[in-house]
């Protein structure tokens, strides 16, 4: 008799459940309520993760290792190639971090990283005299980004919407 209650109970959970992520949400719906602070979270998120200009440091790093003494394009290439071993690397980094540390304290830490690497990295491209120090700055950047706004951003969109919003 236990067993066959637990087992209704179980059954009425799930089909509650199923119910609760059936119900279909209308555009309208997702710009009001609890929805709008999600969707302001979500897209503040992504805002901000491309107005850190990751792609366009990316697009320069070549050009900052040649300045930095790999001459040739082929050697500034093949570092280019360790940069997203990096980021590789990072990111992996971000992914055990990211439970035990939090998604807030990654991202902000992560952002006053950014800006003081992307401060290093303006002051010092074009200098000869601190062409290694571009370098440094580059990898720190990139290091920073990869832990906190490059996977935490997507991380964090997919947790903030309810289930039965998250496909609109």
């Amino acid at each position: 008799e236990a067993a066959e209650r637990e087992v209704r109970e179980a059954e009425e959970a799930l089909a509650a459940a199923k119910a609760s992520t059936d119900e279909e949400v209308g555009w309208g719906t997702i710009f009001s309520g609890g929805y709008l602070r999600a969707f302001r979270v979500g897209a503040g998120l992504i805002l901000f993760q491309q107005i850190t200009g990751q792609p366009s440091v990316l697009y320069f790093a070549t050009s900052i290792f040649q300045s930095a003494g790999f001459a040739a394009a082929d050697e500034a290439s093949r570092v280019s190639v360790l940069l997203g071993v990096l980021k590789l690397a990072m990111t992996g980094v971000a992914v055990a971090l990211v439970d035990k540390a939090g998604r807030r304290p990654l991202l902000i830490a992560g952002v006053g990283a950014i800006a003081a690497t992307l401060f290093v990295l303006g002051f010092s491209t074009g200098s000869a005299s601190l062409a290694g120090v571009s370098v440094v700055a580059l990898l720190a950047y990139v290091s920073a980004y990869q832990v906190s706004f490059g996977p935490i951003s997507w991380l964090v969109v997919s947790e903030v919407f309810p289930a039965r919003a998250r496909s609109k």
